[in-house]
């Protein structure tokens, strides 16, 4: 006789997409929290197709909570940003292989989505295998917090 483990199954609505079905192992945790927000530690990243390479980072503890990211890897915008070992460690990812971690830029929206921007400085950090992640504030004064991504 076999046993099988069943993975417990949650509901959460999210504005723009109606409800979605996640699990716990889709749940990612953030190592430190979002800056200026302390208290909100677990997320959802949420892709959908004709949206790519943005995705939805929204909060399970309050639902409204809903970052836009950028995909930095995938997006096609010039970036290569020096990450310390230290979050490498912190996220249980390999320092040694830099696609261990996924880098999403949090966007703020415009009325005209030409005028959308990306915070090149402060990029959330994710280690997809483990799910955790963290926002991290990079030394490079160089790098933009309202970055036009559509320039």
């Amino acid at each position: 006789m076999s046993r099988q483990v069943v993975e417990e199954k949650f509901q959460i609505e999210i504005d723009g997409l109606g409800s979605v079905n996640y699990s716990r192992s889709d749940i990612v945790n953030f190592a430190a929290p979002i800056i200026g927000y302390p208290f909100r530690r677990q997320f959802l990243l949420v892709g959908n197709d004709g949206e790519m390479p943005f995705y939805r980072l929204v909060c399970i503890e309050e639902p409204d909570l809903i970052f836009i990211l950028l995909d930095m890897q995938s997006s096609g915008v010039d970036y290569d940003p020096q990450i310390p070992d230290s979050c490498y460690e912190v996220l249980e990812a390999d320092a040694n292989n830099k696609n261990s971690l996924n880098l999403f830029g949090v966007v703020r929206m415009h009325s005209n989505i030409e005028q959308a921007t990306v915070n090149m400085r402060a990029p959330i950090l994710l280690n997809l295998e483990k799910r955790f992640a963290m926002q991290f504030v990079l030394d490079d004064e160089t790098l933009g917090l309202r970055t036009k991504i559509f320039a």
